[in-house]
């Protein structure tokens, strides 16, 4: 039976409604590590992602031995256009879990300073955020020399004990029998790369070869992003000297690895003046740093690009949400992410842009200007989709 305009009015509500349902799973595609030294701002990072204290920021090394692990809403841009067009009583962002991961040091493939937990902990991970420190604080305990700080000899030393890791892992898979020819040529690279002291993801695989190599858990093989951690006054000029020099050398060794330059200290503490005193004083105080927007929206955007994950979204008066879905998901997959119902009863969706609620605001009018356009179960699902969902009632 198709649904009537006045029964997916009624379809759509329940689709709102069930937005903050519990439903709502984590599975390893949507986890982020966050790694790098010890003392450099991972935890401190990870409380203003989290919006919480419950990650201790102690200054001595390896304060963090278990991860935190925190389920964090991605506030993107295209989520916050919605709530200023709808200004909607409720606002649920989908989520990205995040963990922040022991420090690691110069050694740590071969078990120093508990590194082999803390590899097995990102192993477990999706995604990792590199956190590199691009400030000097001489009252901060650093395992390295803090007068010859360098964030570039850092990332290396970081970068290296992964790969160093990986062969280790690696050297599971040689001379195993029963390999295929094509199998054999694809080890045969990775074994290289790491040879070489290069990560596994800079080599462009194709999709086939994807599937092959992760039947090992290769750290280096997973997505990533730079984040350089600077002293809060260096964000009114949006960087310093050491993350300048870290973000040339990045953008020219790596350049499909995203950077952000940011400084954990002063988000956490927009973080507190938000949850104390309120939106207005956060954005005073932002405005004192040169801040237009958080750069923890930035990095989060970025988590959910490199996970292979796009958004839809829904929205209205009631609610406004943000899904993840595969690239490349078709619209009754998509509609499956909010309920089974709703994948296993698809009649069609409705579909405008996240545009066309910042120029019309409102569904109604949205309707009027010819906006809105049906499609059925072929619709792969794209960038910026605002969706309204038809569906049989049974």
């Amino acid at each position: 039976m198709i649904t009537s305009h006045l029964k997916s009015h009624t379809v759509r509500n329940q689709l709102l409604s069930t937005c903050s349902h519990p439903r709502r799973s984590f599975s390893l595609s949507t986890s982020c590590g966050i790694v790098g030294y010890p003392n450099i701002g991972k935890s401190t990072l990870f409380n203003a992602l989290a919006k919480t204290q419950m990650a201790q920021a102690k200054n001595y090394p390896f304060c963090t031995i278990d991860p935190n692990v925190a389920k964090v809403a991605v506030h993107d841009r295209q989520i916050r256009r919605l709530v200023k067009a709808c200004k909607p009583e409720k606002v649920t962002p989908t989520q990205i879990e995040l963990w922040d991961i022991a420090g690691l040091i110069r050694g740590a493939s071969e078990g120093a300073g508990l590194g082999n937990k803390f590899l097995a902990n990102i192993r477990s991970v999706s995604a990792i955020v590199h956190l590199v420190r691009c400030f000097s604080d001489l009252d901060i305990i650093h395992v390295e020399d803090v007068a010859n700080l360098d964030p570039i000899t850092e990332m290396e030393n970081v970068q290296t004990e992964l790969i160093l890791s990986d062969i280790e892992v690696c050297h599971k898979k040689k001379g195993k029998k029963g390999m295929t020819v094509k199998e054999a040529a694809v080890w045969d690279k990775v074994f290289k790369q790491l040879d070489n002291g290069e990560p596994v993801r800079s080599i462009p695989f194709t999709f086939d070869e994807v599937a092959i190599v992760n039947q090992l858990p290769l750290i280096s093989a997973k997505p990533l992003i730079y984040a350089c951690n600077i002293d809060a006054d260096s964000m009114q000029n949006g960087g310093n000297a050491l993350s300048d020099k870290f973000v040339k050398y990045a953008n020219e060794k790596y350049p499909q690895i995203p950077v952000v330059v940011l400084s954990a200290l002063l988000e956490n503490e927009i973080v507190k003046i938000r949850n104390d005193d309120g939106e207005a004083q956060a954005q005073e105080f932002m405005d004192m740093y040169g801040l237009q927007e958080s750069k923890l929206d930035i990095l989060l955007e970025h988590c959910s690009n490199i996970l292979g994950l796009q958004k839809f979204y829904t929205a209205g008066p009631t609610q406004v949400s943000s899904w993840f879905v595969e690239k490349g998901s078709t619209a009754p997959k998509a509609a499956g992410k909010i309920h089974s119902h709703f994948e296993a009863k698809f009649i069609c969706a409705e579909i405008c842009k996240v545009e066309d609620y910042e120029k019309y605001e409102t569904e109604e009018q949205i309707r009027i200007k010819g906006r809105l356009t049906k499609h059925g179960k072929d619709y792969v699902m794209q960038e910026n989709d605002v969706v309204f969902f038809h569906h049989s009632a049974k």
